[in-house]
């Protein structure tokens, strides 16, 4: 049989697909058993991006469909780390420690076979083909490699090349498949990780995103399998995406399409996911600075799978991504037991209060008047008010608490004006409109200074000397903005922390003892 399917996306495509299986697929035997089966498939997806699974009793793993694609391009083969998501992954490899043929190693890393021990980077040439020549027919990848995969194994390739090709301005890929299972291979993974390529491929060169073509020469589903197939037949019509718009999308501009920064920001993925995967808490602060938008919200996704906590989705509501989190397999139990709340002592809690308070009231008038004359004028009044006598309606501690939190809201408008560290100045929102991000840099603070600071040595802080210190830090960071210097965000980040060393031992004096109680105490 030669047939072609034409669909919007996958959640669209699977119904229609297993529907034409069932009805008209010819059962046939395989190596693992009877499946239905139609061969010569060509099946077309017109809006990839939408990549989502999200139809009612398929299940997919949202989680796992990310970590495998992420493995895919980070040029991976390796076990340990994908079991952790792909629990049965070992079950295909030949050895327990890789997959003899994981794409990843095959798109990434090819290996001469003229003993020289150099590879061949596929995307590489891709990408650097389709940008000295948009129109070329030679922009293509393979995976199936006959010295390897004509020998008997347990993994072999079921997809085999891709070839892209870009027209009228927008990227097409076109995917080859030998044998494609239609739950677990086409829904489980393949739409999702090859419209993944084909959108960052097309954001390197700088073009948009066209189809994703099948060209599949055995479509199937197995026995086991056809049960959940009428199931996801049957409720097809119950699936409704209308309320919900596209994911966050990949996004070049921000480093030009450089592949060498695409391949850094794969590796500072996998950094920020093992924060996530070991309940670390300054994962949360890494998720929320990482600087591509569609790799950020995968992150965001962990977030979730490893905790069981639907409060990390928030920023992704009413996207197809969030929708598609319910449609998934649920975070396993254990991760819901994983403590991965940051320590916030009394202090934090009350100086955090008290600054959303003041927002309300005072609005952004500490900035009105730009960095010197408005927020370097507020920083000034409280760092000279440092040793003197208190007023009916000012501490010292409050003296204190006000420096740091206007050092902490400083920091927010650095970001937000191209001064912040390199990789903080993506954001979309204006961090310095909104009290929160402030807060959230004195609760990290808080945070290491729970887990981490020897609190017998915090009550024999000197603060006449820490005040005088502070005063002097002000004189530098003066000088730093009459000069522009980029890199001041750094000073005032010593600023922030000195200052919460300062207000934290003037408040807890305060408090009426002597003894260091801890967020324990809370």
């Amino acid at each position: 049989m030669n047939i072609s399917f034409d669909y919007n996306n996958a959640s669209e495509a699977l119904p229609g697909l297993l529907n034409f299986l069932l009805s008209h697929g010819e059962e046939v035997g395989s190596r693992a058993g009877r499946v239905k089966e139609l061969t010569m498939v060509s099946t077309v997806l017109r809006q990839p991006w939408q990549r989502e699974i999200i139809v009612a009793n398929r299940n997919p793993s949202i989680a796992a469909q990310i970590a495998e694609t992420m493995w895919v391009l980070a040029g991976r083969n390796d076990m340990e780390w994908l079991v952790r998501y792909l629990p049965r992954a070992a079950e295909f490899s030949d050895d327990g420690k890789r997959w003899r043929a994981g794409y990843g190693a095959r798109l990434r890393s090819w290996e001469k076979r003229d003993g020289s021990g150099d590879v061949v980077d596929q995307l590489r040439y891709v990408v650097d083909t389709l940008r000295s020549s948009s129109l070329s027919r030679q922009a293509v990848m393979s995976i199936w490699d006959p010295v390897i995969d004509t020998a008997p194994g347990k993994d072999i390739p079921c997809n085999n090349w891709l070839s892209f090709s870009n027209r009228g301005g927008k990227l097409d890929l076109h995917v080859a498949i030998r044998s494609n299972d239609a739950i677990w291979g086409w829904s489980g993974i393949n739409a999702f990780e090859w419209s993944a390529l084909l959108e960052i491929v097309a954001g390197l060169v700088g073009v948009g995103v066209g189809s994703l073509h099948f060209s599949t020469t055995s479509f199937h589903v197995y026995e086991h399998h056809w049960g959940k197939a009428r199931e996801i037949v049957k409720s097809a019509g119950y699936n409704n995406t209308s309320n919900h718009g596209d994911s966050p999308r990949f996004d070049a501009t921000g480093f030009k399409g450089d592949l060498e920064v695409f391949d850094d920001l794969c590796e500072s993925w996998f950094t920020v996911e093992e924060l996530i995967r070991e309940g670390d808490p300054m994962a949360e602060k890494f998720v929320d600075d990482f600087p591509e938008p569609m790799l950020q919200s995968w992150l965001r996704v962990l977030q979730w799978w490893w905790s069981g906590d639907r409060k990390w989705l928030i920023p992704l509501a009413g996207t197809r991504l969030d929708l598609s989190t319910s449609y998934s397999i649920q975070p396993p139990s254990r991760a819901k037991k994983k403590e991965t709340s940051v320590s916030v002592s009394k202090f934090i809690k009350f100086a955090c209060e008290t600054h959303i308070e003041k927002h309300k009231a005072y609005g952004d008038s500490w900035k009105r008047r730009g960095e010197m004359l408005g927020i370097l004028a507020n920083v000034a009044r409280k760092v000279d008010r440092l040793g003197k006598s208190e007023t009916s309606d000012e501490t010292s501690a409050d003296t204190a608490m006000d420096l740091m939190v206007y050092l902490a809201k400083y920091r927010t408008w650095l970001e937000d004006n191209g001064r912040g560290a390199p990789t903080q100045q993506t954001q979309s929102t204006t961090l310095s409109d909104d009290p929160k991000w402030a807060n959230r840099i004195l609760i990290r603070l808080d945070d290491n200074f729970e887990k981490n600071y020897d609190k017998e040595e915090f009550k024999e802080l000197d603060r006449e000397t820490v005040e005088i210190q502070l005063q002097g830090d002000f004189d530098v960071l003066e000088q730093m903005v009459n000069e522009d210097f980029a890199e001041r965000w750094k000073h005032v980040d010593l600023m922030i922390a000195t200052s919460y060393l300062l207000a934290r031992s003037l408040w807890d004096a305060e408090q009426g003892t002597d003894e260091y109680l801890g967020a324990d105490h809370d």
